[in-house]
């Protein structure tokens, strides 16, 4: 509908004065373009904020696995002592 409405518009400006006409299609223009401007920049910023959460995501993923390995390694050890213990204990039985 508003398409319609800067149509009508234009052509009554087109008819009062054509040295106008041209200078109102170049400010449409324009606005139109910087409209498409701003919805790209708004659309940038989002993904921006996108990519900073991924990026944290996959630091505090880093750090947990990290955490993770670091506590498994002893548990590790713990447990094969333990097993070496048991067959001890089992075979001096």
């Amino acid at each position: 509908m508003l398409f319609v409405g800067a149509l009508f518009f234009l052509s009554v400006l087109k008819r009062a004065n054509d040295s106008n006409f041209k200078n109102y299609v170049e400010i449409i223009n324009l606005n139109h373009q910087l409209q498409r401007m701003l919805n790209i920049e708004k659309q940038l910023q989002e993904v921006r904020a996108q990519n900073e959460v991924s990026i944290r995501l996959a630091a505090m993923g880093d750090i947990a696995g990290g955490m993770a390995h670091e506590i498994n390694n002893p548990l590790g050890i713990i447990g094969g002592f333990n097993y070496l213990i048991e067959k001890t204990c089992s075979s001096n039985s």
